[in-house]
């Protein structure tokens, strides 16, 4: 069993280790910060020391025995996510790097083979990360479902607004965040995958007093001394000004509001950026702006065990079928990624897994998708159609193409990252 302060010889040169102490993560955090030249320090040891998931993260290393140093690492940190209110835990790999003498070595190899071994001790198999575009596909991992997307708009096009004394607007405090829990779900109401709302993780990442580079900043909109909203606000891409990450729903007034508030607070001349959907309401109040759309970043997802995935989604596959014209309907199938196969059966409204192998599938299994791609289709990123234009690998047996669609459906998803 894999357990904090876990160690293992690699060669006589190198050691693995699961680190389990403070001074072994402020090497840790030393190493990020040579790694990616960010200051990510205090950050890291926050997340060690803070966070309130902080014991359902493993921290892994590998240390040159001869010097003590750190020479590549990677972390699993705990992150939930709501698939139409089913709440799955999802493993997210962050911090990864190696100093660049060591590299081409296999060390992230030996670090992603400990790591799925942890994933699988802890019942986890979706994992997702942001990182090197590509390089993690030869593991894997494939693009889907955006981490962040939404709009900018240009100052010169936000109002003038008037002092409004109805209007309060201020930095949220310790009491505040018992009431945002609602607004937050409303934010994510018509998407299919969100972020779970955590009180305590929120409060972690959202209740800076000022802003930096790892923590953001809540608002608190009220309207005749009642709360009536919250936005969030966080560093941009360059750090060199601000953006919303999150805010509720709003009369289009006070929306408008906020808007002058964020540009005179932040001193913001050029543009507001936000980050929100099409399917948010909030992005209907500000659609007769001109909307700049931003540059979009995707998930790097992989499903390693995709078996008890579809286990997990029973409850939404069947209510799929419910509400189709296939409700009564009675058929075994199977899907694969081209490395297991799963089989299962519907009868009449009824979802139950036959039995999962490892094994490559043949031509009577009803869905083959490439491992990479699969996270696409099964999380309702893109539909099978445009799936089959970007890979022609991904197979469905003709007739069951119309009933695929209704179990995993084109939908719109926005979970966003703690991390």
């Amino acid at each position: 069993m894999l357990t904090r302060g876990f160690s293992q010889s690699i060669n006589e040169d190198m050691i693995f280790k699961i680190a389990i102490d403070k001074s072994e993560i402020n090497k840790i955090a030393a190493f990020n910060v040579e790694i990616h030249n960010e200051p990510l320090e205090n950050y890291i040891i926050s997340l060690f020391t803070q966070d309130p998931l902080r014991d359902e993260n493993y921290w892994l290393y590998i240390e040159d025995t001869s010097t003590g140093e750190i020479i590549s690492s990677l972390a699993l940190l705990s992150n939930y996510w709501s698939f139409a209110g089913l709440e799955l835990k999802i493993a997210e790999m962050g911090f990864v790097g190696t100093l660049t003498k060591h590299r081409g070595k296999g060390l992230y190899k030996i670090l992603n083979t400990f790591y799925e071994k942890l994933m699988k001790q802890e019942n986890l198999f979706v994992s997702v990360l942001r990182g090197i575009p590509h390089f993690y596909s030869k593991y894997g991992y494939g693009f889907s479902l955006p981490t962040e997307k939404g709009y900018c708009i240009k100052t010169d096009q936000i109002e003038f607004v008037q002092p409004n004394k109805e209007l309060l607007i201020r930095i949220a405090i310790d009491s505040d965040f018992v009431h945002i829990e609602d607004e937050y779900n409303k934010i994510f109401e018509y998407t299919f995958i969100s972020s779970t709302f955590k009180l305590e993780n929120f409060k972690y990442r959202f209740n800076s007093s000022k802003l930096n580079d790892n923590f953001g900043i809540t608002y608190i909109v009220e309207k005749f001394e009642k709360i009536i909203g919250f936005f969030t606000m966080v560093p941009s891409f360059d750090y060199s000004t601000s953006r919303i990450f999150l805010i509720s729903d709003m009369e289009k007034a006070v929306v408008t509001h906020i808007l002058h508030y964020i540009k005179e607070t932040f001193e913001i001349s050029d543009k507001i950026c936000l980050n929100i959907s099409d399917s948010m309401r909030v992005y209907v109040k500000l659609s007769e702006l001109e909307l700049i759309p931003m540059k979009g970043w995707k998930w790097q997802i992989k499903i390693t065990n995709l078996g008890n995935l579809i286990s997990s989604f029973i409850p939404i596959l069947q209510e799929r079928l419910s509400r189709s014209t296939f409700s009564d309907l009675t058929e075994t199938f199977s899907i694969s990624n081209y490395k297991e196969v799963v089989y299962f059966q519907i009868h009449q409204g009824n979802v139950k897994i036959i039995e999962s192998k490892k094994e490559w599938p043949d031509h009577r299994c009803t869905i083959r998708v490439p491992s990479n791609y699969l996270p696409m289709f099964i999380f309702g990123d893109k539909s099978y159609s445009e799936i089959k234009n970007i890979v022609p690998d991904i197979m469905i047996t003709a007739k069951y193409i119309e009933l695929m669609n209704v179990l995993f459906p084109k939908l719109e998803s926005f979970p966003i990252y703690r991390y």
